[in-house]
């Protein structure tokens, strides 16, 4: 996940540009860009690899919106990849045919700037139905407050952001040589590492 990591970096660099940023902005970009490819995806394939693709086509738009020069034609074909991979019901799996996933979907929908909100999953009687409301992601829960994505994902929906911020701030680290960054002890965290916390964390906080 190398560079669906890099790019949750890049996205919360160019939240908080400023002066002294750019030349990480521009590493970023084309580092980015040096991994698409030719049939329209970004990066290796692997199990997987739709997050990092998203990710990737999120940033680019991103990049573009602020005025950076990004190629109209790979976000084009980008978006097309993503679309190649979506299932009957709009949402998308690991692997074609496979049983879609919830938060894959969203970073896939916020790529193709779709709306996210109230996704819904129902395949059959076997798989649970899964949404982004309130209740069935545990928003209000403990165990989601450590996890930045979860909180970066719930912003298009109405609810309390200011706890949540605070939340985030309080678990920012506040010393040592880890100073600035948040630490990896969430559900997703533990998977992405210490600048897939922190990224996220950033840009939840810099996005609201």
């Amino acid at each position: 996940f190398k560079l669906g990591v890099s790019s949750l970096a890049f996205m919360s660099l160019l939240e908080l540009e400023k002066e002294g940023t750019s030349d990480s902005i521009e590493k970023g970009l084309q580092y980015i860009e040096s991994q698409f490819n030719e049939d329209g995806s970004f990066g290796p394939k692997f199990l997987g690899d739709l997050y990092n693709h998203s990710l990737a086509t999120l940033a680019l738009r991103k990049a573009k919106e602020k005025g950076y020069s990004v190629s109209d034609n790979v976000i084009v074909k980008s978006t097309e990849y993503l679309k190649r991979y979506r299932h009957s019901n709009g949402l998308w799996s690991y692997r074609e045919g496979g049983r879609t996933e919830v938060n894959l979907s969203a970073w896939a929908l916020l790529a193709m700037k779709e709306p996210q909100t109230n996704i819904e999953v129902h395949e059959d009687d076997s798989q649970a139905s899964l949404t982004f409301g309130h209740e069935s992601q545990g928003m209000k829960s403990s165990a989601y407050i450590y996890d930045p994505m979860d909180v970066y994902l719930k912003m298009t929906e109405e609810f309390e952001w200011g706890a949540w911020k605070e939340s985030l701030l309080d678990q920012q680290i506040k010393e040592g040589e880890l100073t600035g960054t948040w630490p990896i002890d969430g559900k997703w965290s533990r998977v992405g590492g210490r600048v897939f916390s922190t990224g996220m964390a950033l840009l939840s906080i810099a996005s609201n």
